[in-house]
C-alpha cells in the first residue's frame, strides 16, 4: 500500500465521524442539544483527531513530510483548537455556536487532508535537474 493510499484510508475512516458531527448539531434551529450530545461530540472528535494524527505520523515516519512538517504541525494545532472550541460550545448547549465550530472543524480537517495528500503527490513527481549549457 502506498503512502497516498494509507492517507486516503485514514481519510475514508474519518468521513463517517465528520458526518456524525454534522448530524449531532443538525437539529431544528434553536432546539437544545440532547444531553448525550457532548459525550458523542467529544468521542467523535477524538476519533477524527486520531485518524488525522495517524496519517500525519505515517508521513513523517516515512520521511515524506519533511518539506511540510511545520505546516502539518500548524494545521494540526488549529484542528485541535477547533475541536476544543466545538466541545466548549456543546458543553454550553449553544447549538448555533456548535454549528459554526463544526463547520470550522470540517474545513480545517479538509485542509489537513489536502496538505497530507499533497506531500504524497510531491514524492511521486519526478524532479528534473537541468544541466548548465556546455561552453
Amino acid at each position: 500500500m502506498t503512502m497516498a493510499e494509507k492517507v486516503r484510508h485514514h481519510q475514508m475512516r474519518c468521513a463517517p465521524h465528520l458526518a456524525r458531527l454534522r448530524m449531532l448539531a443538525g437539529g431544528p434551529g434553536g432546539a437544545p442539544l440532547r444531553p448525550c450530545a457532548v459525550l458523542q461530540i467529544t468521542e467523535t472528535t477524538g476519533a477524527i483527531l486520531a485518524e488525522v494524527t495517524a496519517a500525519g505520523a505515517g508521513l513523517v515516519a516515512g520521511g515524506q513530510a519533511r518539506a511540510s512538517a511545520a505546516l502539518l504541525a500548524t494545521r494540526l494545532t488549529r484542528l485541535e483548537d477547533a475541536a476544543r472550541q466545538m466541545i466548549i460550545s456543546a458543553q454550553h448547549g449553544d447549538a448555533a455556536a456548535l454549528r459554526e465550530q463544526i463547520y470550522r472543524f470540517d474545513v480545517l480537517t479538509a485542509a489537513v487532508w489536502t496538505v497530507q495528500l499533497s506531500e504524497c503527490d510531491n514524492r511521486r513527481r519526478p524532479v528534473f535537474v537541468t544541466q548548465p549549457p556546455r561552453p
